[in-house]
């Protein structure tokens, strides 16, 4: 697997956790945790690389534990 495999992979494992509690990309860009839309967007697309602060920020986010976004 390539790099960009894997940012697809996250990215479509994060869309689905973000799906299953009902968020839409738009929630992500709120509270504490907040990821701009259009970042949150190109990691969803696997199109941007990301920080492990963003992850992490993310896992927030969704109520999951990190390891849970690499866990596809």
């Amino acid at each position: 697997m390539n790099q960009e495999q894997f940012l697809r992979r996250v990215g479509n494992r994060i869309r689905d956790l973000r799906l299953a509690k009902k968020l839409s990309q738009e929630d992500m860009d709120s509270g504490d945790s907040a990821i701009p839309v259009t970042t949150y967007q190109e990691i969803e697309y696997g199109n941007r690389n990301f920080t492990m602060h963003t992850l992490f920020k993310i896992s927030k986010r969704l109520g999951v534990d990190p390891r849970d976004l690499l866990d596809y």
